[in-house]
């Protein structure tokens, strides 16, 4: 039987395209795999309704996640998203999310059981760029001075140390708006022969009190080795808009360490 992605999300995917035409779609889909087709998914066709696919997914790398997010929650279409091991429904926010496929690496997004939520091909609202509050949980917009010292992922049971990369705290690179590509490059030294590194990239903005909150949080990276070992972190891609900072966080589960040789280089493609 023959199927086909609703033409609201046919619009939404092509307004996506138009905004960020470089952006990577390696993690994109809309139609159900073997996974998918043995259980209950909007991913899988409705054929009851003539066959319709009412989910699609969109890679996070290469477009403003926080834009998208918020022009997708504000649309009286949607049904929910699930991103980072987060669900969001209309009316009940953001909660965690316990599926077997954690959606790291892109954003689903379901539309209503609707005749009227697949027909409509209206735009979607991408063009106005959100407040932080109206994409993340109240608990995930945190200032950077006062910002939890402790990694947001699971971890286990050891005590961490946020380590200070400047006299800021951490690094901060300013570009102008685009599409960027970072990494992080560090000398760990007195440390332990046994010990761990971890790095995690963060967009952030000035919110109205003048500190910095964060509004997108990219994974974080693990790295064992040894003292005076150069590590470099995973390499992190997206895009900067207007007035934020890319920033970089380390921690580590010794004590005493400390960090020299710090470098952080981003390229930046407008």
């Amino acid at each position: 039987m023959s199927y086909y992605l609703a033409p609201s999300l046919e619009r939404l995917r092509t307004q996506i395209n138009q905004e960020w035409p470089q952006r990577d779609t390696t993690s994109d889909g809309w139609i159900g795999d073997t996974r998918h087709q043995a259980v209950k998914s909007d991913h899988n066709p409705d054929y009851s309704a003539g066959g319709v696919v009412r989910a699609i997914d969109v890679d996070k790398d290469g477009i403003e996640v926080d834009r998208l997010l918020a022009a997708v929650m504000s649309d009286d279409r949607t049904a929910y998203l699930i991103f980072e091991r987060r669900i969001w429904t209309p009316g009940g926010g953001w909660r965690t999310y316990t599926g077997l496929n954690a959606h790291l690496s892109h954003i689903h997004i379901s539309i209503k059981h609707t005749p009227s939520a697949a027909a409509s091909e209206r735009d979607w609202a991408l063009t106005t760029t959100p407040a932080p509050s109206q994409v993340k949980e109240p608990e995930h917009v945190k200032r950077i001075n006062r910002l939890d010292k402790t990694p947001t992922q699971k971890l286990p049971q050891r005590e961490w140390k946020y380590l200070r990369l400047n006299d800021k705290g951490d690094v901060s690179v300013l570009r102008d708006p685009g599409l960027f590509d970072s990494d992080l490059q560090i000398t760990a030294v007195d440390l332990p022969q046994e010990f761990t590194l971890q790095a995690r990239a963060v967009l952030v903005e000035k919110v109205k009190d003048g500190s910095w909150a964060i509004v997108t949080r990219y994974p974080i990276t693990e790295h064992r080795g040894t003292s005076g070992q150069t590590f470099i972190s995973q390499s992190q891609k997206g895009t900067l808009a207007q007035g934020r900072r890319l920033r970089w966080q380390v921690w580590t589960d010794a004590p005493a360490a400390s960090i020299t040789n710090v470098s952080v280089r981003t390229d930046l493609f407008n």
